[in-house]
């Protein structure tokens, strides 16, 4: 019985290294194979990136603009930079018509920057004058004469309001924060 039990021994013995080799060759195996995915995947990027390539430089047509734009005197002006006074807050009043619409402003005078104090000085005494002015001014209008099409005329209108009242002709814009009218 000793004898059957080395050689029960040595076919166990035997049979593992069998199955060993087996495994060593079926882990190169997976190891190839995520070799393959990897070489697959960095050609894939590579691929891409040479397509992006080409195509920006195909749209970019050798860094020249694609469309120019004609700069001229007129295209580059600037609108003037003011100061701007918002300390006459909001107006209401109604209009003249028969049935009467409601109006409510809200206007900013627009000064040239570095003003004398004498002029601010002067702005900032007469902003009640400048109210009861601005209110007078609404007051005495239709609806159809302060309707969005003479919104210009309104807005010179009141610059020259505004230049009489203060008295030496600073204030060079007047802008509407609010303007509506509105039927009561």
């Amino acid at each position: 019985m000793s004898d059957n039990k080395d050689d029960f021994l040595d076919q166990d013995e035997a049979a593992p290294a069998l199955d060993t080799g087996a495994k060593k060759g079926g882990g190169n195996n997976f190891l190839l194979t995520i070799l393959k995915f990897v070489a697959i995947g960095i050609g894939a990027v590579v691929f891409i990136i040479t397509v992006v390539i080409i195509t920006m430089k195909i749209m970019d047509r050798g860094g020249k603009p694609q469309s120019v734009v004609m700069q001229t005197e007129d295209y580059q002006s600037t609108l003037p930079t003011y100061a701007y006074y918002s300390a006459l807050g909001e107006i209401r009043t109604r209009t003249r018509d028969k049935t009467p619409y409601a109006v409510v402003v809200r206007i900013n005078l627009g000064y040239p920057l570095g003003s004398d104090k004498l002029f601010l000085e002067k702005l900032t005494t007469s902003t009640p004058r400048l109210r009861d002015a601005v209110r007078s001014y609404f007051s005495e209008k239709s609806a159809e004469e302060l309707g969005p099409e003479n919104e210009q005329v309104v807005k010179q209108q009141i610059l020259d309001l505004a230049n009489n009242i203060i008295e030496g002709g600073q204030i060079k814009e007047v802008l509407f924060e609010r303007f509506d009218v509105s039927e009561m």
